[in-house]
């Protein structure tokens, strides 16, 4: 499909969408609720590396990794890992 032709179809469905907010008087979007929101920031990370101990793992690196190392049918596996403290959300 080509760039103007994705374009027409946008415009379209925009259209569309306006066109039936405006005959059926759709406010739902306008009378939505506030929904309270947290913004939360990682206070741990690490990285998992596949070990036959399962003890390697770097927790104090500048950078964390997913995937595999090298080529994806042998190399080793990576786990990307992210804490999060959720004291600051209040219950309910």
């Amino acid at each position: 499909m080509s760039h103007l032709t994705r374009s027409i179809v946008a415009l379209i469905a925009v259209s569309a969408i306006a066109v039936f907010v405006v005959e059926t008087g759709y406010q739902s979007l306008a009378h939505a609720r506030a929904v309270p929101t947290a913004t939360l920031g990682p206070n741990k990370d690490n990285t998992l590396y596949e070990d036959a101990n399962g003890s390697l793992s770097n927790g104090s690196g500048e950078f964390m990794f997913g995937g595999r190392t090298g080529n994806q049918e042998g190399g080793t596996r990576m786990r990307p890992l992210v804490a999060f403290d959720l004291s600051s959300i209040p219950a309910g």
